[in-house]
């Protein structure tokens, strides 16, 4: 155990979803004022967790799948039903009328599939949800930059506050 009982290292490991196959491993992150013998979730959902002495595995299942980029200003969009996206209304002029609708803040999206980062906070843009109320963030892999010192501590501290 380090001299004041504190977690001083996180690795992360990054895991593709049901293959366990490394993305990324051994990011390093430094983790000031975290005390080791806080009770923690030992595995919640993307996240699991392994403790010795100074240091602390992270290990981060990564999402593949579709999810939705929600635009924040949903008034200035048509959704389109049949291509079930949003485009600008200076794009959707151009659509014929009974093809598009108004958006609204649940429909004004895009989509987009590939591998997403489980995030707590905005961290790394754009964000990315399931559904609109959803709370779990993800950022797509390959915006996700782990060297990042400052990205990188805030992103395990934000996840070790989720753990507790």
């Amino acid at each position: 155990m380090s001299r004041h009982g504190m977690i001083r290292f996180v690795t992360i490991e990054l895991f593709l979803p049901r293959r366990g196959q490394h993305i990324r491993q051994g990011q390093r992150a430094r983790i000031y004022g975290f005390p080791h013998n806080r009770r923690l979730c030992p595995h919640c959902g993307a996240y699991a967790f392994r403790a010795d002495k100074d240091r602390m595995e992270l290990s981060i299942r990564v999402y593949k799948g579709t999810l939705k980029y929600y635009y924040p200003n949903y008034k200035d969009y048509y959704y389109l039903p049949f291509e079930d996206r949003a485009v600008h209304k200076s794009i959707g002029a151009c659509v014929d009328k009974e093809a598009r609708i108004k958006a609204t803040a649940s429909n004004c999206y895009t989509k987009t599939t590939g591998f997403f980062l489980p995030q707590f906070e905005a961290i790394w843009e754009p964000v990315m949800k399931q559904e609109y109320k959803d709370k779990m963030l993800y950022a797509a892999l390959g915006d996700v930059y782990l060297a990042e010192e400052h990205c990188l501590n805030q992103y395990t501290s934000a996840i070790l506050s989720y753990l507790k």
